[in-house]
């Protein structure tokens, strides 16, 4: 069988994909990364002093998508909305069913239906959360010590 020269062809130069990354464009180059084949066979390796410069432009992107993700994660709070199963399970430490069968089920935590039926979405008011947690807390051993004296 005769060999046959295949030449490859190269693709031209796009701009960098941008994607919305918690309500932001980022300028990366993702294809680099995600295409294995972006990159043609005589096409040399990024110079260390490149990576150094895309590595910091990168870690300096990561930090700035940190505070945004901290901010957003802080928003509900703020204004005192109220929190869906998920925000106030989260805000007690407990799986959102066990946050549902206390309140549901025990009664032992107020809630809010948005809606009529069984299966319309609860919400939870952080001070009711509060006041709760306050009613479960055992006392430490001097405070009960001080009520009995």
């Amino acid at each position: 069988m005769g060999g046959r020269d295949v030449k490859q062809h190269r693709r031209p130069p796009q701009e960098p994909e941008r994607r919305p990354v918690a309500g932001r464009q980022l300028a990366i180059d993702f294809r680099q990364h995600d295409d294995p084949n972006s990159r043609g066979q005589d096409e040399r390796p990024p110079l260390p002093q490149q990576q150094l410069e895309m590595t910091a432009q990168l870690v300096a992107e990561l930090r700035a998508l940190r505070l945004a993700i901290q901010d957003q994660n802080r928003a509900p709070h703020k204004n005192n909305a109220p929190l869906t199963r998920e925000q106030a399970a989260g805000y007690l430490g407990v799986h959102k069913d066990t946050l549902y069968r206390w309140a549901v089920e025990e009664g032992r935590i107020a809630y809010s239906r948005l809606g009529d039926g069984a299966k319309a979405a609860l919400r939870f008011n952080k001070k009711d959360i509060d006041d709760f947690l306050e009613r479960n807390r055992i006392p430490t051993v001097e405070e009960t010590r001080a009520r009995t004296s």
